[in-house]
């Protein structure tokens, strides 16, 4: 199975990139024959290529989410988005609940610490 396809967040992104990388640095312990070594390593190198063009969706929370959670909000995105993406999620409790989402240079803000800022604002 492709391992890439089981990628949803920027940190499993970097550790699959890692693996890759040392596996195709690894070639030469495994005995195989050079067209062989040069198929894997295409291989390898196809598979990092991949990971490095996901397009990356930045979402700030104001919890440490589960990992169900995070399956589901890569499946959200990835159905308005397409499956290329990866998710970069950070914790910001300053937020107090809901999310903020970068991608494509657009910021958009869906957190209660806006909607309080902008009441106290009045």
């Amino acid at each position: 199975m492709d391992e890439t396809a089981k990628i949803k967040t920027l940190n499993q992104a970097s550790s699959v990139k890692r693996d890759l990388e040392a596996a195709a640095d690894n070639l030469y312990r495994l005995n195989l024959s050079q067209e062989d070594t040069d198929t894997k390593k295409r291989q390898y190198e196809e598979a990092v290529e991949k990971i490095e063009n996901l397009k990356v969706i930045k979402l700030a929370l104001a919890f440490d989410p589960s990992t169900d959670f995070v399956d589901k909000m890569w499946q959200i995105v990835a159905q308005k988005m397409g499956e290329g993406i990866v998710l970069d999620i950070a914790l910001d409790k300053s937020l107090i609940g809901g999310v903020v989402i970068e991608h494509d240079g657009q910021h958009q803000d869906y957190s209660l610490r806006r909607i309080f800022n902008a009441k106290t604002k009045l």
